[in-house]
Parts: structure tokens; C-alpha cells; sequence
């Protein structure tokens, strides 16, 4: 998949958008605590934009989604989750799992067909049970293992081809796609591939995409109006 922008080529849709963010991006909009805001790019990373008492966050992210993330769990709503095993304490029940997973969990149950496989976490990691690879979380030893080790395909709809993940299926299958509906405030906005495979923004900018995920993302965050809740533009300095 290419990036419109740069021409660079990328093997998924997800590595192709975190490209996309992470280098051509330069604003965002972000609904934060049921506010809008519009948020700056600071050189390559992204700004918290909650202010109190007239002093700024000020924390850095290399995505816009990071900033949600710390925005709720900090800002808007903050709780403390306990590790259930050890004495720690974390903002987010997302860093609660990421840790419980990462030091406590021993051992983990993969899937080959209606069998089970069980793995003990070793000093090193998760070694998988068939070939060399060792891993650091147990999700990534089972997606391993189902990708390289057993026969579950996932077929396309349209073609019947086969892929080894839901998410190389689910993109593969956007090809097949020859329409995609685009909100304009009130106003749906049905979009039609054109002859070259390419998507086309229906402002008459010069935008065109081979995904039709990517033309929603540009026409949302340059065409679409705002939404009717309160805008906050932060300004960063450079």
C-alpha cells in the first residue's frame, strides 16, 4: 500500500496510517471531555492540550490517539487501578493489563484447531513450542503461532483468496470496494472509485487515495465542518 503523500509503500493499511499521522499530519482534531479541540503538531510529536490554572500539560505523544488515552485517564476522569497481584498502583486499566501481562502472567493457552497448547513463560520470554522465536507478551506468541504454525486462513468474501490474519484479510478486502459514503455536517456524501482505482475527494482538492479509509481520514480533517460542541484551538510554539 502507498502513501499518497511520499509514494512510500507499505505492507498493511494500519503501518500505512501510523505513516500517514506520524509524518504528514501537522493538525488534529480531537473531542477530549466532550470539548473539540483543534491541536498542533509540535516539531514530531503531539501536545496535551488541557491547561489549569494557566499552566499547560504539556505532555508529548507521537499520535494523536496517545493524547485520548492520557487525556481521560488523567484529566477528565482519574482513578487509580491496583495491580491485583503486587502493590502497584497505575492510571489507566490499559497500563494495569500491560503490566499484569508483561511480570505476572506464567503461563498462557494457545489454540491449534480444537486442540490447546499450554506454554510456561520462561526467564527470557515466551518461547513458542515449534519453532525458535521468543516473545515478550503472550498475545504476540499466539498470534505467532496461529499465523505460522497452524492452517486457519481467513478467506475473502469476494475472491476467496486466502490470508493468515483477519486484519491482512479485512484489508485486502478495501480493493474490492467501489463506494464509500463521506459526512458533510448533515449532508452524506456518496464517493465512487474511479476507473484508475483511485478515491478522489469530492472538493475538487487534489487528494486521491487508494483506500477509501485514508480519503475519509483527509476529508475529515480538512473539509468536515467542526461539530457544534465548543472548539478550542491550542497554539504551540515551534
Amino acid at each position: 500500500m502507498q502513501c499518497p503523500q511520499c509514494n512510500l509503500v507499505f505492507n498493511t493499511l494500519k503501518e500505512r496510517t501510523d505513516h500517514r499521522n506520524r509524518v504528514h499530519m501537522s493538525i488534529s482534531h480531537l473531542v477530549l471531555g466532550g470539548t473539540k479541540y483543534l491541536i498542533e503538531k509540535t516539531g514530531d510529536k503531539w501536545p496535551c492540550p488541557f491547561v489549569s490554572n494557566g499552566t499547560a500539560c504539556g505532555k508529548l505523544y507521537s499520535q494523536p490517539k496517545g493524547i485520548r488515552v492520557h487525556f481521560e485517564s488523567e484529566h477528565v476522569n482519574p482513578q487509580q487501578f491496583p495491580c491485583t497481584v503486587c502493590p502497584l498502583i497505575f492510571n489507566s486499566k490499559q497500563e494495569r493489563s500491560y503490566h499484569i501481562n508483561y511480570v505476572h502472567q506464567t503461563t498462557t493457552t494457545i489454540k491449534d484447531g480444537i486442540n490447546s497448547i499450554q506454554v510456561e513463560k520462561r526467564p527470557d520470554g515466551w518461547h513458542c513450542p515449534v519453532c525458535d522465536l521468543v516473545c515478550d507478551w503472550a498475545g504476540s506468541l499466539s498470534l505467532h503461532y496461529r499465523n505460522k504454525h497452524t492452517d486457519q486462513a481467513f478467506e475473502c468474501k469476494k475472491c476467496q483468496i486466502l490470508f493468515p490474519s483477519r486484519s491482512q484479510r479485512d484489508t485486502h478486502q478495501l480493493q474490492h470496494q467501489t463506494k464509500t459514503k463521506l459526512s458533510d455536517g448533515d449532508t452524506k456524501i456518496i464517493v465512487k472509485k474511479d476507473l484508475n482505482g483511485y478515491w478522489r475527494c469530492p472538493k475538487n482538492c487534489e487528494f486521491k487515495s487508494k483506500s477509501p479509509v485514508a480519503l475519509g481520514q483527509h476529508f475529515r480533517t480538512t473539509h468536515a465542518p467542526p461539530a457544534q460542541s465548543k472548539i478550542k484551538r491550542i497554539h504551540t510554539q515551534r
